[in-house]
């Protein structure tokens, strides 16, 4: 499945998915059932999951 095709209609006409291709490039993101949904609300665990990821990304941690 190509990266792209994680954005739906919201993000179409928007830099989004360029944004998202580079996120998931970089381990930062893994979508949720093969999908990338822009207007799903997140839980804490996942926007916790991404921030360790990133400071782990940026060396800031272990």
């Amino acid at each position: 499945m190509s990266l792209f095709s994680w954005c739906g209609i919201a993000c179409k006409h928007t830099l989004a998915p360029l944004s998202v291709v580079t996120a998931v490039r970089a381990g930062l993101l893994q979508g949720s059932g093969g999908l990338f949904r822009p207007g799903a609300a997140s839980t804490r665990a996942e926007a916790t999951v991404v921030l360790k990821r990133l400071l782990v990304f940026g060396q800031l941690m272990m």
